[in-house]
């Protein structure tokens, strides 16, 4: 998400959750939160997050088909065939961080994310105080750097 402009906006971008997101270079402009970012996603295990879903859709299932069937609210505790598939031959050439972005926090956590070079103005908050720089770089792994941020456009 980058080079974007956001006007008068509730939230100008929202991240819930995620791996890798990269918010570089965007203008936020009278926003009352110019970015939201939290982990919504993390902590869902079960069919009652999923309502909508057609046919065998529980929590077992669901992960099952990605092969996180040894998960547990979310915390991998074995990745078995998985990790060596993402961790060793073509994959890891090409991807050679996705082998540690499956052993790094919870599923659905806000993990690893960029925050960098953004211009805010007239905005209540650039972040939500519950998810301040602080937190995204020490709980979340994450960088916010950079940052312009003015009470007035």
């Amino acid at each position: 998400m980058q080079f974007n402009t956001f006007e008068d906006c509730q939230v100008g971008m929202f991240i819930g959750g995620g791996r890798r997101n990269a918010v570089v270079g965007n203008m936020f402009r009278g926003c009352d939160t110019a970015l939201h970012i939290d982990n919504r996603g993390s902590g869902c295990y079960n069919i009652s997050c999923f309502p909508n879903c057609p046919g065998n859709c529980d929590a077992s299932t669901i992960w099952d088909k990605v092969g996180l069937n040894n998960s547990k609210n979310g915390k991998l505790l074995a990745l078995g065939p998985v990790r060596k598939q993402y961790t060793s031959g073509p994959w890891a050439a090409r991807f050679p961080e996705l082998g540690e972005l499956l052993t790094v926090g919870t599923l659905g956590d806000p993990i690893l994310n960029v925050i960098a070079s953004n211009s805010a103005c007239g905005c209540g908050a650039f972040l939500p105080k519950q998810y301040n720089a602080s937190v995204i770089e020490k709980r979340y792994l994450g960088v916010v750097t950079n940052n312009t941020v003015k009470a007035k456009c």
